[in-house]
């Protein structure tokens, strides 16, 4: 595949992925900043949450393929 093309996919999923989160069980007991989470506890994650953090991404609501 062409690099240009790879990277408007990768972008156009970052923005408009049609999974916006997940439900997980946890496998085992798991120790997260002092947090606890048992196992078989169910966690929800969320992509957009992540996708569009101006922590991760700068201007994450832009469209950039050059990211």
């Amino acid at each position: 595949m062409m690099p240009f093309s790879q990277c408007m996919i990768t972008e156009t999923l970052r923005i408009s992925n049609i999974v916006i989160d997940v439900f997980c069980r946890c496998a085992t007991d798991v120790d997260i900043k002092g947090f606890k989470i048992p196992k078989g506890c169910k966690i929800f994650a969320s992509f957009r949450a992540v996708h569009m953090n101006e922590d991760y991404f700068e201007d994450a609501r832009t469209f950039n393929p050059w990211r």
